[in-house]
């Protein structure tokens, strides 16, 4: 039996074709068309996704905009206490405000590409120019909300994000700090006047934590009895718990005694208590009198991870500590600062090879 079929009618503008899909069980399709081939297009399409059990065009699809699903998809799929939240919603919101007027038949790959450039040549809210990540990182996240409106909300069809070209990503960083500077940026934020500063950056080389992990740390957090920092949730959705030793338990202890006594507050706390500090000015001026202008925070979490590795700690120690999911995450960074290490290693080689010979 025949699912569908083709009517041609004449009107006052000419000839139009309709192509009309009747199947027990689906509900009743029907699209008008200037040109014979767009309706038999269209209908061997839609017989053809009803057939393999594959999303096929709707009522809806022609209806419902981008709007609607970004914010179902807001409502339904997110979590608010995740990490990573306001950064893809705020994501998402670029999206609504760009083309979330289109209905969904409408999002196709000429749209989003529009959007794309956009991206590449319109400056932040700070003046400069996204990165090729953070733009793949948007279609990354457009690309999440389409496939579920397509495989479980069947409200999609087609996957127009994965036939347009991903930007080319920078290298990774891989500066990290040797001992001689390590000693000269730990003296500097000593000295600041900013007495949270220390303390931070104490954290960040002997704990390898994160610098939002870190900032959101409540003394609550902080169980000096069992000597452990308690991360209820990394940037990953795990909770860890990291060795609390000297220094930074001390440290720490001297900081309890000058601080809010609330559990609840913060360790870092800003002007406004209920905010983390803001370190951007202290922490500029310290690398700068450490002669570390180059560095950023993050580079202190390599450092972590590659003076592990100097102490000859294996890498699925590393990994435990650093909190990352897989030993490759690891292992990019652990195989960068190992330099020294490697040298070393064809050095003594080498040397047993002439003893040998």
């Amino acid at each position: 039996m025949k699912l569908g079929n083709i009517q041609v009618r004449e009107g006052s503008k000419g000839k139009t074709y309709r192509a009309q899909i009747r199947k027990k069980g689906y509900k009743h399709m029907s699209k008008s068309f200037k040109s014979k081939d767009r309706a038999e297009k269209w209908l061997k399409d839609n017989i053809f996704a009803i057939e393999q059990g594959l999303p096929y065009e709707t009522k809806e699809m022609r209806t419902f905009t981008l709007s609607d699903i970004i914010d179902r998809y807001l409502k339904e799929e997110m979590d608010p206490s995740n990490s990573n939240y306001k950064t893809r919603k705020g994501q998402l919101e670029w999206w609504k405000a760009e083309i979330g007027n289109l209905v969904l038949s409408q999002v196709r790959e000429d749209a989003i590409c529009k959007c794309k450039d956009k991206l590449l040549k319109t400056p932040d809210k700070f003046g400069n120019l996204r990165k090729g990540s953070t733009i793949n990182r948007y279609l990354t996240t457009l690309s999440v909300v389409l496939d579920i409106a397509r495989k479980e909300w069947r409200l999609f069809k087609g996957e127009p994000i994965k036939n347009i070209r991903k930007c080319q990503e920078s290298q990774p960083r891989d500066r990290f700090l040797n001992h001689e500077e390590r000693a000269r940026l730990l003296d500097a934020c000593k000295k600041s006047p900013c007495k949270h500063l220390y303390p931070f950056v104490l954290i960040c080389l002997c704990c390898g934590l994160r610098k939002g992990e870190i900032l959101g740390l409540k003394w609550k957090n902080i169980n000096f009895e069992e000597q452990l920092i308690q991360i209820p949730k990394t940037k990953n959705g795990s909770r860890i718990d990291i060795p609390l030793r000297d220094p930074v338990l001390s440290v720490l202890k001297d900081l309890k005694e000058v601080s809010d006594k609330n559990l609840d507050s913060l360790l870092f706390p800003g002007k406004n208590p209920s905010k983390p500090c803001d370190f951007r000015k202290a922490w500029k001026i310290a690398i700068t009198e450490a002669g570390l202008s180059d560095i950023t925070p993050h580079d202190m979490r390599r450092t972590f991870i590659s003076n592990l590795g100097e102490l000859g700690y294996p890498l699925h120690v590393a990994a435990k500590l650093a909190n990352h999911k897989t030993l490759s995450i690891t292992y990019s960074v652990y195989s960068q600062l190992s330099k020294p290490q490697i040298a070393e290693a064809v050095e003594s080689l080498g040397k047993d090879i002439m003893k040998s010979s």
